[in-house]
């Protein structure tokens, strides 16, 4: 997702540069039309049932790297208050935990200003409902009116 993401933004940077002409057809085929958890997993299915989707080319992944770099959540200071729901059953199971962590540092590091909760019972796809509550009482302030 990140490389089809990247590719979008970066018009000199090809979805050729690291798929293979089959993933270039998947993407191509189901990018606008699956919400993202949807289209990773057709990914990840048709990798299994028609063969491989990725083939990096030599030399392109610089090009892809400062790409990428350059559109990194961590190059800026937010403009509002973060509020990171760190979902750290068995060290993160779909973003590591020392990801999370990391990026709340760099955030910090350019003065921005997060708040941060840890969820131990919960991973990627359960925290959504279990931090309702506390992202509730967290933003509510924010929208108070004096």
């Amino acid at each position: 997702m990140l490389l089809v993401g990247t590719a979008a933004e970066n018009p000199h940077l090809a979805l050729s540069d690291v798929f293979t002409p089959l993933g270039v057809s998947i993407i191509e085929g189901a990018w606008n039309t699956q919400p993202v958890h949807h289209f990773s997993d057709t990914i990840g299915r048709l990798y299994r049932l028609k063969g491989a989707i990725m083939q990096i080319q030599p030399g392109v992944m610089p090009a892809w790297q400062a790409a990428i770099e350059a559109g990194s959540a961590t190059q800026r200071k937010p403009v509002c208050p973060v509020f990171v729901c760190m979902d750290t059953f068995d060290g993160g199971t779909v973003v590591p935990v020392a990801w999370q962590t990391d990026y709340v540092k760099a955030v910090q590091a350019l003065g921005g200003q997060v708040s941060t909760k840890e969820y131990p019972d919960d991973d990627h796809f359960s925290l959504p409902t279990s931090c309702i509550a506390d992202a509730t009482a967290w933003l509510k302030p924010l929208f108070a009116t004096a």
